[in-house]
């Protein structure tokens, strides 16, 4: 009996993926590694990619989804070279943090970063995880839902420069 029941969980959860793939799903962003130098302390900032973008994400599904983005401390398994996990996410505003992206659209949000002006903040580069998740517009509490986790790192300067 739970053997049977197993392999209909099995089939039900294979035949939704064959269905998400065939339907051309897709949800992405370029926003991936994201390196800013020199951020003004004491002021709001927002941080782009290399072409002076926010982050943009892409829903290439038929299916329009609710998207939510945050950040996150990260672990010590996802520090780049020379980075420090950020202090506080107090530091860090996403503007707007949920939003709609209409089937085969795109949406975006900025991300701000507010380095607080003391000294022992500066001359350091330091990482937030940005983690973006869609729900497909419907879907339970339970349902699978697609996740781009980008990494951005950024150095705090005084400003003005002294």
């Amino acid at each position: 009996m739970m053997k049977n029941k197993c392999i209909a969980l099995f089939i039900a959860l294979w035949w939704g993926a064959v269905n998400i793939a065939y339907a051309g799903n897709g949800f992405f962003t370029e926003y991936v590694d994201i390196l800013s130098r020199a951020v003004p302390q004491n002021q709001e900032v927002s941080l782009h990619d290399a072409s002076n973008q926010d982050l943009v994400l892409t829903n290439n599904s038929a299916i329009a989804v609710t998207v939510h983005v945050q950040a996150l401390v990260p672990t010590s398994g996802q520090l780049k070279a020379n980075a420090k996990a950020i202090p506080s996410l107090s530091w860090m505003r996403i503007e707007p943090s949920t939003f709609r992206i209409a089937p085969h659209s795109q949406g975006s949000c900025k991300i701000i970063v507010h380095v607080p002006p003391e000294r022992r903040y500066r001359n350091h580069y330091y990482q937030v995880m940005i983690w973006s998740r869609a729900r497909q517009d419907g879907a339970s509490e339970t349902a699978i839902t697609a996740g781009l986790l980008s990494c951005v790192r950024f150095m705090p300067v005084q400003f003005p420069l002294e």
